[in-house]
């Protein structure tokens, strides 16, 4: 996969693959690459573009759409965030702790 503005490194990616995996990853309904879904649908934000204006690199427009609609429906997303928020809390705690240490 090449790198883009829309793709997450190995590190973010590891994060954040939990919160979307709603089936296994080799589930046999999945038909799409999950990574690659959500590449696309960073890529949509990112443009701000119509759904049918996604590149043929990505998968289906059809596919990642139905995909966010499961993702929103789940508050995936929602998760995602206060999870992210308390995870900088923390880290922010760390700095300063160390930062007296010092």
């Amino acid at each position: 996969m090449a790198s883009s503005p829309v793709t997450r490194t190995a590190d973010e990616w590891a994060f954040i693959a939990p919160y979307l995996a709603l089936v296994r990853e080799d589930a046999p309904q999945r038909v799409h690459n999950l990574r690659e879904v959500f590449n696309a649908l960073r890529w949509i934000v990112r443009a701000g573009a119509s759904w049918r204006m996604l590149p043929h690199d990505f998968p289906p427009w059809e596919a990642v759409y139905q995909q966010t609609q499961r993702w929103i429906n789940a508050g995936i997303f929602e998760e995602y965030d206060r999870n992210e928020t308390a995870l900088k809390e923390q880290l922010g705690e760390l700095g300063d702790i160390l930062k007296r240490q010092r």
